[in-house]
């Protein structure tokens, strides 16, 4: 499939994913003996899983206000997005016990649940793959008893011999980071290794935030064609471009750059949207 050809299929605020149409997207793909084959599904976290960006939202919470003008300077193109997670990460002045209350307050975007166990059902490979905190992001899914799902994102540590009730101090490792990209995880390595490079970087991390020019044009061919993705912010749009399919949150950055870029995507509210528009073999 040449994905600059694929006509988008933008969401028309009716409640409908496919944008208004009426029989559900069916995603089919054939191995070399001309058996069904299931796509891998990757899934953001932050802005995705849960309604909003929970490492902002902990910044905001606990951390000096510095963070703010470390922001800027990424969204000024001055330090890239990981450098940018490190410095803010240093930040944080917290207790493990009131970070956890805090990600236990953390809600997921509707409909998550039911579609986490409508892939384990049918065998399909749901994996998150998240810029965020590796932390936030399993305790997270825990209580919403989703334990189980594949996680790739940055390492959050704790100072060792942290007390549970002062605050501690907190660092970030970068396990999936790749050398030519200034993103903490590489999402486009982490699906498609041998993509070509330099992997691009989108400098916003609002969903509101203007989109800038950035992310490279679809590669020819059929790369990438293995896997969907679902996302909301200009972190993903870098993997959009090799997608199969994605799934964009409504309204969101990544929405308006599948628009811009002709990406094959379609936009969802919460994830019984996915469920009811998206049919597998």
């Amino acid at each position: 499939m040449d994905h600059a050809a694929s006509p988008p299929f933008p969401g028309s605020g009716s409640g409908n994913a496919a944008g208004g149409q009426s029989h559900p997207q069916i995603v089919r793909d054939f191995d070399a003996a001309g058996r069904p084959r299931r796509p891998l599904i990757v899934c953001d976290f932050d802005g995705t899983v849960t309604p909003f960006d929970v490492t902002d939202a902990l910044l905001e919470r606990f951390a000096a206000p510095e963070w703010k003008r470390i922001e800027q300077d990424w969204l000024d193109g001055r330090i890239g997005a990981g450098r940018c997670m490190e410095l803010q990460v240093a930040l944080l002045a917290v207790s493990p016990r009131a970070l956890d209350e805090f990600l236990d307050s953390v809600p997921v975007r509707e409909g998550f649940g039911e579609f986490a166990e409508h892939c384990r059902r049918n065998g399909l490979d749901l994996r998150v793959v998240s810029d965020g905190l590796d932390y936030a992001i399993g305790r997270i899914l825990r209580r919403n008893g989703q334990s189980g799902l594949p996680v790739i994102a940055n390492r959050l540590l704790c100072a060792p011999g942290a007390d549970a009730e002062a605050p501690a101090s907190f660092r970030l490792e970068f396990p999936h980071k790749a050398d030519d990209c200034p993103a903490g995880v590489c999402k486009c390595r982490v699906v498609a290794p041998d993509a070509p490079g330099p992997c691009p970087e989108p400098r916003e991390k609002s969903a509101g935030a203007s989109p800038r020019p950035g992310c490279a044009s679809p590669p020819g061919g059929d790369r990438g064609e293995d896997f969907l993705l679902i996302g909301d912010g200009l972190s993903d749009c870098c993997t959009a471009r090799l997608a199969r399919l994605t799934l964009a949150v409504r309204g969101g950055a990544l929405e308006r750059r599948c628009r811009e870029r002709g990406y094959r995507y379609m936009t969802f509210t919460n994830f019984f949207d996915i469920l009811r528009n998206i049919e597998f073999p």
